[in-house]
């Protein structure tokens, strides 16, 4: 998997998922938050990153599983790996997302804390 378009679709994504929680400019930390330090993202944030990372994630998903018709066993089994990596991170990412969708419709936060499951995230980038 050392292809150069393979390796800048995996950059591509993995930049996206290491910044989904990150507040862009013009957005203040939060005071009190704990664990990372967060800031609140706004929900409509959250819904764009979240189309730039499925359209990357497309990507990476149709160059990955060109690897699982792969001669070398090692090959389709690091596919099958990553693959499946790749889908827990998309797993964490729409759970926060549900989050806020229901913390919303409660009337509690109007945002995403940064320290929201990143944990699993980060383990999932780990993966790929």
């Amino acid at each position: 998997m050392s292809d150069p378009t393979y390796q800048a679709a995996l950059d591509d994504f993995t930049r996206q998922l290491r910044g989904f929680y990150s507040a862009p400019e013009g957005i203040e930390a939060v005071e009190g938050t704990t664990r990372g330090g967060g800031t609140q993202l706004p929900s409509d944030v959250l819904a764009t990153r979240a189309e730039n990372l499925v359209d990357a994630s497309g990507r990476l998903g149709n160059l990955t599983a060109g690897y699982l018709d792969a001669d070398e066993s090692h090959m389709r089994e690091a596919a099958e790996m990553k693959l499946l990596a790749q889908a827990n991170a998309q797993a964490q990412v729409a759970l926060t997302l549900l989050q806020t969708a229901i913390d919303e419709s409660q009337g509690r936060s109007l945002g995403v804390t940064r320290g929201s499951l990143t944990a699993g995230s980060q383990q999932a980038i780990d993966g790929l």
